[in-house]
């Protein structure tokens, strides 16, 4: 650790799985609920263990805290050819980190999903590459239908995003972080 450095700890190392017996007592070593927000830039691609450092970043963080997620784009030559990443992701990745979508007996998506916290998606921001951007915006304005159709054909169009998440399903606030008054 340098100068300015809190806390050093292995983030693939952290959390605990419950469904798979899985505990490590390497935690952020923060009290629960400490956090406002958690800035993770360019770091969950590489880590083995998402699920147990996710649930460990909604343990830290406060009611209504955010992570803030900053990864390259699924697509993207960015996020494949680095030998170190070992997971992709998309702006519907994010949903993956709500237990409330696993909960729903009888829905599509409901099955024994190790993720037991809930963060509500607040925005995905799509950063195209540049020449992307050249090629799509006219008087200064974007075409995002373009995009999208760009998105959905061709590799390299979104280089990275910025996704906002914020810890939801806590008790007294409700997925638009909103005092439920209980």
């Amino acid at each position: 650790a340098g100068p300015g450095v809190d806390l050093v700890f292995d983030l693939d190392r952290c959390g605990h799985f419950p469904s798979l017996s899985f505990h490590c007592d390497q935690r952020a070593r923060m009290p629960v609920e400490t956090a406002d927000c958690v800035l993770a830039s360019h770091v969950l691609e590489h880590i083995t263990n998402l699920i147990p450092l996710m649930r460990e970043i909604h343990r830290v963080l406060r009611p209504g805290g955010h992570l803030i997620a900053v990864t390259p784009y699924a697509s993207s030559d960015d996020a494949v050819e680095d030998p170190t990443h070992v997971r992709f992701f998309t702006e519907k990745s994010w949903y993956y980190f709500d237990r409330r979508l696993y909960d729903t007996p009888g829905h599509a998506g409901s099955y024994n999903s190790p993720v037991d916290f809930c963060f509500d998606v607040v925005n995905v921001q799509l950063i195209p590459y540049q020449d992307v951007l050249d090629s799509l915006t006219l008087n200064g304005v974007l075409d995002h239908k373009m995009l999208d159709i760009w998105k959905r054909q061709y590799r390299n169009v979104i280089r990275e995003m910025i996704a906002v998440l914020r810890k939801g399903g806590v008790d007294g606030i409700d997925q638009s972080g909103q005092s439920s008054g209980g």
